[in-house]
């Protein structure tokens, strides 16, 4: 007997339903399930009951009954250990949707068929309690294993009643073997490789190394191989701590012999790769521990930067994102996961799904510690294609199709992504060619990879430089330092919405010059000089930006100036600087944008080269050389009188005078930050505000430090200057800015 007919055996019928759990069973007929396209939605009602007001009613209402039991089977033992609490009265029990759309731009994409699903939580009001949660798929017909067991204990995957019956309902749940069948993973590698005409081939970046090291699976050894004679794999994972078993230099001449690799010296996790890439028809697996040599810093930093190519050329990744240490084996690998439940009700069928909970906007794997880690960021984005490992079921996620073992959408009618394992439209608009708002992606980027944690801050810089790349058009100079080139002047005003941003106080390493190992400490000039997230300005802010054309240099090895960019200094409208727009516009912008044409009396255009002789020996001799940023700019040294709050830009109301010219800019948000005294200032951007106001063009400034040896040092972003307002302060300098 099914929990649904023991519970309307109960209650003395099917017709017995109390007036609160009305709504949410009608909604089981009309709302839930696989909703056609362009079918209306029907009004979606939500439940929510106290346990104990459910379980009175129960025997009068087999919904009720019926919730309980479900509750009751799901956590049992939470529920146990606690039942005798008196807050035990207060435990609540809710039904909600989830919703699982095609997405594009955060907006479910019309003309597509939309999955709804239940998803039933459970909240108890006792000290340390989780709100806890399972959803249901909805089946018109008994759900179908997705494969059966052979008489060797193995599994095949069920292609005959299951594929017909997946035909019918091609995106209904189904039930899902303990242990993984490998031979479905096989089949998802085949039919990407076969069936989407190379689209998943296409790689974003075009670097590739002379040579790797790679993991043979077969002879269970580390090898040295020429990229474009091999193929590959890659495995994604969170270390977890130091790894006895890595690569280094003592142990790689070992390591590169026959056997060397055993299951015992490994962790469970690089073990159960392994024996999906032997069941994916694959040799060769790259892993990041055991192909670069951990004690070497050379050896880092020549294989570090190649990382992004690596990840961008293999085959697939493999993504290990159930586990937060690659010492517990991999879920349905080596460890047998659990049987989704599935209950039969009067007319359908529910069979757990098995995706972690999660927001419609978000990845289904957002609350994991895989994603929340700083080098899966590019690894998962440059991939052609994720096998990704969770909890409680393996995902297939490449450039056309998704698909998960707990639904059958192998069938679907044409081929789209229902979802992405990060929600992100980051990885649509890296290869699209026509993106034209590059400034809104830049930032983007940003934002999602500040979120992100690094074991080293050394390699804040390193675990993004791969998708900066990616980033980089045909016709744009690069980045230094994270930021780009060709757009220096506006990235320089991002600003912080995190009151104490804190200092990144570490030093990334390079190659210097007789290939001898270098650091420096992060520029504060730059978001990598910061922890926390450091928003850039948005697309508006390009629109209504300019360029005063300022002229940056760096240091080179030697003390020798170069130019990040070449030629003269653009000075204009933000959006008209490059050679193709990536910024949207319209005849509309010209009448709001930028204004053509400007001049800037504080700026002295007679003098922006950046000579040798120029830079003092105490700048040349500093460990900040490598990544100082060199200028000619207007200065001047203001007072600063803290007046309280600014409201209308809710950031600190500090004024800046000299003589008689006071005026009050829009300051950082940052409620501590209550100056009385001196400050030196510098002019690094312009744009065009207060449009309603007619639009005003202002100066964005910093104010920095400057130390003994002429190196300056960010401390805040002041916008909201008048150029007008800059222009009557009598002690204006023009100076040769050392930004450190």
């Amino acid at each position: 007997m099914s929990l649904y007919e023991e519970c309307v055996k109960r209650a003395g019928g099917e017709d017995r339903v109390c007036e609160n759990c009305k709504p949410i069973v009608k909604c089981y007929d009309t709302v839930f399930g696989v909703r056609a396209a362009g079918d209306k939605l029907e009004d979606r009602c939500y439940f929510s009951t106290l346990l104990a007001e459910a379980f009175s009613r129960s025997a009068t209402c087999w919904h009720c009954g019926w919730v309980v039991l479900v509750a009751s089977n799901t956590w049992m033992s939470d529920i146990a250990a606690n039942v005798s609490s008196p807050d035990a009265q207060l435990t609540k029990i809710e039904i909600n949707w989830q919703s699982i759309s095609v997405y594009k731009d955060s907006r479910a994409v019309q003309g597509h068929p939309v999955i709804e699903r239940i998803w039933l939580s459970y909240s108890a009001p006792w000290t340390g309690s989780e709100k806890k949660s399972i959803s249901f798929s909805k089946c018109l017909d008994k759900p179908q294993n997705l494969s059966v067991a052979t008489a060797d204990g193995g599994l095949i995957v069920a292609r005959n009643d299951s594929v017909e019956w997946a035909s019918k309902e091609p995106y209904a749940g189904r039930i899902r073997p303990a242990k993984i069948d490998l031979q479905l993973l096989k089949n998802w590698k085949d039919n990407c490789i076969r069936d989407h005409g190379g689209t998943c081939d296409q790689t974003f970046t075009t670097h590739r190394a002379s040579h790797l090291r790679f993991v043979d699976v077969l002879e269970r050894r580390v090898i040295q191989a020429v990229p474009d004679e091999v193929t590959w794999t890659a495995l994604s994972y969170c270390w977890g701590g130091p790894q006895e078993h890595a690569l280094q230099a003592s142990n790689l001449e070992e390591y590169q012999l026959p056997g060397a690799l055993r299951d015992d010296m490994l962790p469970a996790g690089i073990v159960d790769a392994m024996t999906l890439v032997r069941a994916l028809g694959e040799r060769y697996i790259w892993i990041d521990s055991l192909c670069i040599v951990q004690d070497d810093d050379m050896d880092k930093l020549e294989f570090l930067p190649m990382m992004g190519t690596i990840y961008a050329h293999s085959v697939l990744t493999i993504v290990n994102a159930a586990n937060d240490k690659v010492a517990m084996g991999m879920p349905g690998v080596s460890n047998p996961r659990r049987m989704q439940q599935v209950h039969q009700m009067k007319d359908f069928w529910m069979v757990e799904a098995l995706d972690l909970p999660h927001q419609r906007w978000e990845g289904y794997l957002h609350g994991s510690t895989w994603n929340a880690r700083g080098w899966t960021f590019q690894e998962g984005l440059l991939s052609p294609r994720c096998l990704i490992i969770g909890e409680a079921q393996t995902y297939w996620q490449c450039k056309v199709s998704s698909f998960c073992e707990d639904s059958c959408w192998e069938n679907l009618p044409g081929k789209n992504i229902y979802r992405h394992y990060s929600g992100s439209e980051i990885i649509s608009r890296l290869t699209d060619s026509r993106e034209e708002n590059w400034m809104d992606l830049y930032k983007d980027v940003l934002d999602a990879y500040a979120k992100r944690e690094l074991t080293s801050e050394t390699d804040r810089l390193g675990a993004v430089e791969a998708i900066l790349d990616v980033l980089r058009r045909d016709d744009e100079e690069g980045y230094f330092w994270g930021m780009p080139r060709g757009h220096l002047e506006m990235a320089l005003s991002w600003s912080s919405h995190v009151s104490r941003n804190t200092r990144r106080d570490c030093e990334a390493k390079y190659i210097g010059p007789g290939k001898q190992v270098r650091s420096a400490p992060f520029p504060t000039w730059s978001w990598l000089g910061w922890h926390g997230a450091t928003p850039m300005p948005s697309v508006n802010r390009a629109v209504l930006g300019g360029r005063l054309g300022l002229k940056f240099y760096r240091i080179l090895d030697g003390g020798v100036p170069e130019a990040l960019v070449d030629g003269v200094p653009y000075a204009g409208p933000e959006r008209d600087f490059t050679k193709k727009d990536y910024m949207t516009h319209s005849d509309m912008f010209d009448t709001i944008g930028y204004p053509r044409g400007l001049t800037h009396p504080s700026l002295d255009y007679s003098r922006q080269s950046v000579r040798r002789a120029d830079i003092p020996e105490s700048v040349l001799l500093s460990k900040q050389a490598p990544s100082a940023l060199c200028f000619w700019t207007s200065t001047a040294v203001l007072d600063m009188k803290y007046e309280g709050w600014n409201g209308f830009h809710r950031c600190p109301l500090i004024s800046l005078s000299h003589g008689d010219v006071s005026h009050c800019g829009a300051w950082e948000n940052d409620e501590s930050f209550k100056p009385n005294g001196r400050g030196k200032f510098i002019v690094i951007g312009t744009e065009r505000v207060r449009m309603s106001h007619g639009g005003q063009v202002t100066v964005n400034l910093l104010l920095v430090d400057q130390d003994d040896n002429g190196l300056s040092y960010r401390r805040r972003l002041v916008t909201y200057t008048p150029e007008e307002v800059w222009d009557s302060f009598k002690n204006r300098r023009w100076e040769l800015i050392f930004l450190a």
